[in-house]
């Protein structure tokens, strides 16, 4: 029972705030009748075409149609294993790159003195 009452009360203020903003409203519009006026044989408007002369209608726009693209030619089989071997010889050259890149940074620039056993137990003999 309660939550009809709530949801009463609140349709209550919803329609009160309507009310209140329909009032605002209405005097927004009375303090704008002074500004506007029916004439009641409005002038006729300068270079406005006679009833005689046929009118454009506005709903028509003239769209420039843009030129046909260039229609490409169907691939044919012997185009397909041309561009097969050309991807596959990039394939190979950047496989042959990469492999170089590899084996440049393999390399070491300097040598490296051993870390084995004889060293670490030099070290470890050093301590006290």
């Amino acid at each position: 029972m309660q939550l009809l009452s709530k949801a009463s009360s609140q349709i209550a203020q919803e329609i009160e705030r309507t009310r209140q903003h329909l009032t605002n409203l209405e005097q927004a519009f009375d303090s704008l009748k002074p500004l506007i006026s029916i004439d009641a044989a409005p002038a006729p408007l300068p270079n406005a075409t006679s009833p005689a002369e046929p009118v454009e209608d506005i709903a028509v726009v003239n769209v420039e149609v843009p030129a046909k693209k260039a229609v490409k030619s169907k691939s044919t089989a012997k185009d397909k294993k041309v561009k097969l071997k050309a991807e596959v010889k990039e394939a190979k050259e950047a496989k042959e790159a990469k492999e170089a890149v590899v084996e440049a940074i393999a390399e070491p620039m300097v040598k490296l003195p051993a870390t084995g056993a004889e060293l670490w137990l030099k070290c470890i003999g050093r301590k006290k």
